[in-house]
């Protein structure tokens, strides 16, 4: 982390230099801590200012990009904050990014609605029907993205893993309007429709399971989500059984991962009502 603090880009080329040592203070924070929003935060806005005149970056500048956005917007989800940078590269066609697949699209929703998310807890905020428009123009964009394998995928990947692809951008697009889901309704309310994308999400990291013998990658928030639409106490504790099966990298992520869904539970139980944007305050990060 002190090398990284110290470099300070001059020029483009620079950028591959920072994303390389964040990575690799990220995958060890990760395993550490199971937190690296620090080391996100840092080496997102060090490269801010090249990234905000571009938008294109090489495959391996970009599959580190990514990792680190994703990373980011998934911690700041989690405390009503909104993230460094907004997605906005260009997806070439046939591109597979090595963290997220396909979809990538997804990443400027997800941003989206934690900056939603972080109005809602402001006291001086947005008029309801001006959120609720953002909110709608959000899910309007969601809907009308459909996961697509690349031309070629059959002789550039294993049928297991194009299975595992459509099957990762399938779920990050319904949990992405899981979310969308809970910005509108608080827990407690509106259940079925949180109830069917809850099902949806866990079938399918099950069902990638079954057919590929191992974990999509990067299914934290996706697992979280569906988790906390969960009100049955078996299904709970077979929740917290099956952590270690879809989230394999760090243990340290899945004792976060379990300390959050018990308390989101917790909460839930307790309150009977509670909005996403209160409960983000009682949870332990």
């Amino acid at each position: 982390m002190s090398t990284l603090r110290s470099v300070k880009p001059l020029d483009p080329g620079d950028i591959s230099v920072i994303l390389l040592l964040a990575v690799s203070a990220l995958t060890f924070a990760l395993h550490i801590s199971g937190s690296g929003l620090a080391i996100c935060r840092h080496a997102l806005l060090t490269i801010k200012p090249i990234y905000d005149s571009t938008t294109v970056l090489d495959s391996e500048c970009s599959a580190f990009f990514i990792c680190l956005i994703l990373s980011e917007t998934e911690e700041c989800y989690l405390i009503g904050e909104v993230p460094t940078l907004r997605f906005k590269m260009e997806i070439t066609d046939g591109s597979v990014d090595r963290y997220v697949g396909i979809a990538a699209p997804m990443l400027p929703c997800i941003y989206d609605i934690c900056q939603v998310s972080y109005l809602l807890r402001q006291d001086e905020r947005p008029s309801n029907s001006e959120i609720m428009g953002i909110i709608d123009a959000i899910e309007l964009v969601v809907h009308k993205w459909t996961p697509t394998l690349p031309e070629g995928c059959a002789s550039r990947f294993l049928q297991q893993e194009m299975v595992s692809l459509l099957a990762q951008a399938n779920i990050f697009r319904w949990s992405v309007l899981l979310m969308i889901h809970r910005l509108r309704y608080p827990f407690g309310t509106e259940l079925a429709a949180g109830t069917a994308l809850s099902e949806a999400i866990l079938e399918g990291l099950r069902s990638a399971v079954r057919h590929t013998k191992r974990s999509i990658p990067h299914m934290e928030m996706a697992y979280m989500v569906a988790c906390f639409e969960l009100t049955d106490l078996k299904a709970r504790q077979m929740a917290l059984e099956e952590i270690h099966i879809f989230i394999e990298f760090s243990r340290k992520s899945r004792i976060r991962l379990r300390n959050q869904l018990t308390a989101l539970w917790a909460i839930k139980d307790i309150r009977g009502q509670v909005h996403w944007c209160d409960a983000v305050s009682w949870l332990p990060h």
